[in-house]
């Protein structure tokens, strides 16, 4: 079993950390102490390597501005966070060798590594989004701007920073015994759908004021003719509403031998939140609930700001549904770190989705593994899983096609690469109407990539 020697600060910090690293990420067993002393070291038997330790050495609270990095270096085109690409092999204490690259790094029988590379702190300030917490700026939602965000600064948030740091750190595990072996992850697909709007074709005065916007604001004659049709052949039942594809995205989904998760906005709080007779809802949840995919709660708007309406939509959608709701995705990806996810676990949520970008597809922490939220005010591990958004529809909406599927198809080779989770948003609203029509093919085609 690998021994763990940290410093006796931030002592739940390094503890949520090394269950997550070494018994959720790579399946190590581990025994962990703490000790008067400025990094960590890792042994088995008689063989050790030193992690520095920058981040909670420098500050004894983190929750300071002068905690992100200004600027970062690089193992490779691995970003560092904290630390520095500085390496040492060490042999009765003294230094026999510096190196700058820790591919090159193999050891003898009595010979041990430091390296200079923070890979806890690193890990932390991806996963936790402490980050997150001191940004200051914010845009016309009042969600943090992702502009100033480390990972946008230095152009690394299409890169599962956190993996590489495993890797590296694998690679020290296995200079102390080459016969570990690690948790042996999957490539899984996570098709999921904000349900904000039940139908395109709400009522005959939303149809009157469209229709009118062709003829005598665009004078676009030819879409008049296509959204009278359209209009006319939905109300006698010869064609599906556009925005009814929750049967579509179960059939996708089963196609490839997945689940989808279906999260619902239900509260009707302000302008942005549900605009649909609840009741309709009954139909759909019964089939997502008969063909076993799983109905999930989309908060309200104003969830953020108020637990009380958290608790509100999540009781309208367990009487609505007869079922028990443990899944959730902010509307907007709107929430507020730690806050939000110390209020959704009091409800009993379990699995949050939220954590994705909402300007462009990548990695906002760095992941593509589930794990657990760290609650760095009252420092503790929360009871409520992170399943990292890597790509939502909405952030395409600008590109032409090809552009869209090329983005797409990067971060899901990324993912495969560490055989992780794609979870991906397409909302039932992302076809047909407006500007998604020439996505009208592109979740199809995602689905065929997948098959692959």
């Amino acid at each position: 079993m690998i021994k763990i020697v940290a410093p006796n600060t931030h002592k739940e910090e390094i503890r949520y950390l090394c269950e997550t690293i070494f018994k959720d990420f790579l399946g190590i067993e581990y025994n962990l102490f703490f000790e008067k002393r400025g990094n960590y070291k890792i042994s088995f038997n008689d063989k050790y390597f030193i992690l520095e330790n920058v981040l909670f050495k420098n500050y004894e609270s983190y929750l300071v501005s002068e905690s992100i990095p200004k600027e970062i270096d690089y193992i490779e085109e691995t970003p560092i966070i904290y630390g520095k690409n500085y390496w040492e092999i060490i042999s009765d204490n003294n230094i026999i060798e510096e190196k700058n690259c820790y591919k090159k790094i193999k050891v003898g029988i009595n010979e041990n590594i430091y390296c200079g590379l923070d890979i806890f702190g690193s890990i932390f300030f991806m996963l936790s989004r402490f980050e997150e917490f001191l940004i200051s700026s914010y845009d016309q939602f009042n969600r943090v701007t992702s502009q100033n965000m480390l990972s946008i600064k230095f152009g690394f948030e299409k890169k599962a920073v956190v993996h590489e740091y495993l890797e590296i750190l694998w690679n020290l595990i296995l200079n102390l015994d080459s016969s570990f072996s690690k948790k042996d992850h999957k490539f899984k697909f996570i098709p999921t759908h904000d349900i904000d709007h039940l139908y395109f074709w709400k009522d005959y005065n939303f149809f009157i004021t469209r229709l009118k916007k062709c003829l005598f604001k665009y004078k676009n004659f030819k879409q008049a003719y296509k959204e009278i049709c359209s209009y006319f052949l939905v109300r006698i039942k010869l064609k599906k509403d556009p925005y009814d594809k929750i049967d579509y995205f179960i059939n996708k989904s089963e196609e490839i031998g997945v689940k989808s998760i279906f999260y619902f906005l239900v509260g009707q709080h302000c302008d942005k939140d549900a605009d649909f007779d609840l009741k309709k809802l009954k139909r759909y949840l019964e089939k997502i609930k008969e063909k076993g995919h799983v109905i999930g709660l989309h908060p309200s708007f104003l969830s953020c700001e108020d637990i009380n309406i958290l608790k509100n939509d999540k009781e309208i959608l367990e009487n609505i549904s007869q079922n028990k709701i443990t899944f959730s995705r902010q509307h907007y990806l709107r929430f507020n770190v730690p806050h939000t996810f110390i209020d959704l676990e009091s409800i009993g949520i379990l699995n949050d989705s939220s954590f994705g970008f909402t300007d462009r597809v990548g990695f906002r922490t760095g992941c593509c593994y589930s794990y657990k939220i760290f609650d760095f005010i009252n420092k503790k591990t929360l009871n409520l899983y992170e399943h990292p958004l890597i790509v939502m529809d909405g952030v395409i909406i600008e590109m032409n096609k090809e552009k869209a599927k090329k983005e797409i198809f990067e971060v899901m080779d990324e993912v495969k690469k560490y055989n992780g989770q794609m979870v991906i948003l397409w909302h039932n609203s992302s076809f047909e109407v407006d500007k998604w029509e020439k996505f009208q093919e592109l979740y199809s085609e995602i689905i065929e990539e997948v098959k692959k």
